[in-house]
């Protein structure tokens, strides 16, 4: 008799534990994209490209602003994402044509050819769900080309114009720099980045008479990014 009483208490049991299953009633463990967040953006991979409000500041007092980002030429970036530090490589190149002409060793010049290598490390800090702030330091390497054309009137004259000078310049900056990162999708993102470079003795030599004292940019960037 007792038997056959437990016996009918096991089924039961059995029965309700079922029933529940089969409703859903039980609980269950919450997934862990839930409890641990997204790991789409732990660390990645992005490439881009990037337009700019462009500052030149040279040794002899004359600085130099183009407020039109079509004309300033476009500049790319590759780094390393991850959600408390950035390490990256940007490339800008400005060609300016300058309407003051520019002395430099006591010979005018009225061309300038700027290319920035720029070696990045910021760090991190996400706001929102999508959208980080950035702060970093770096080194910056330049190659400045002055150059001298033939001047508008020779050209009238129908004189070519050709380059009557051209000199090669390098030097090295610090650099610091502050910005947004916004993730639109899981593979496509802006950045939003200001920029000051200042000419460092330090890394360039004491005896190096420089041409650029400052630089500073406003670059928007358009991005794709690759999650590891």
């Amino acid at each position: 008799m007792f038997t056959t009483v437990w016996a009918d208490e096991e089924k039961s049991e059995s029965i309700e534990e079922r029933s529940f299953g089969t409703h859903g009633v039980m609980s269950s463990p919450d997934p862990k994209f839930i409890t641990e967040g997204s790991s789409a953006r732990t660390q990645g991979v992005y490439f881009g490209v990037g337009f700019r409000q462009v500052r030149l500041d040279f040794r002899n007092g004359k600085s130099r602003v183009n407020n039109d980002a079509t004309t300033n030429g476009i500049a790319f970036n590759l780094g390393h994402f991850t959600e408390s530090r950035i390490l990256e490589y940007s490339r800008h190149v400005t060609i300016l044509e300058l309407r003051n002409s520019l002395e430099f060793e006591n010979q005018p010049f009225n061309f300038a050819e700027i290319i920035q290598n720029n070696f990045w490390y910021f760090f991190s800090n996400r706001i929102v769900k999508d959208l980080y702030v950035h702060y970093g330091l770096g080194v910056q390497a330049l190659e400045i080309r002055l150059i001298l054309k033939a001047n508008q009137e020779a050209s009238a004259e129908g004189v070519s114009e050709v380059e009557a000078s051209d000199k090669l310049f390098r030097e090295d900056s610090l650099i610091a720099g502050i910005g947004t990162v916004y993730f639109i999708t899981n593979n496509f993102l802006i950045q939003y980045r200001i920029t000051q470079g200042q000419y460092s003795p330090l890394l360039t030599g004491h005896s190096i008479n420089n041409v650029l004292h400052g630089s500073q940019f406003h670059t928007f960037f358009l991005q794709y990014y690759f999650s590891l």
